[in-house]
């Protein structure tokens, strides 16, 4: 599986939805739509929910370039890196 490449950045589409998307690849160009005030009455749970997805680029980067670090790391936190790369793209 492949993921849209790029920056991911949050818009504020109007009151009720938060778009992100990827400004490389133009406008309108939507990874997803999020339901701003539909998670709780001032939509920060939806504002927070659009930041992390839209982080997720550059969260699966920085898991891979850890997990191929040569340095000490505890076999848990490799096992549990190798884990959330596998869930992010298979």
């Amino acid at each position: 599986m492949k993921h849209t490449k790029g920056e991911w950045i949050v818009r504020e589409l109007d009151d009720t939805f938060i778009e992100v998307s990827n400004p490389v690849k133009g406008e309108r160009n939507g990874i997803c739509e999020i339901l701003a005030n539909g998670c709780n009455k001032r939509g920060e749970e939806g504002r927070a929910n659009a930041k992390l997805i839209a982080a997720a680029p550059d969260l699966l980067l920085a898991a891979m370039n850890l997990l191929q670090w040569k340095g000490y790391t505890p076999k848990h936190c490799k096992e549990n890196l190798a884990a959330a790369i596998k869930k992010a793209i298979e």
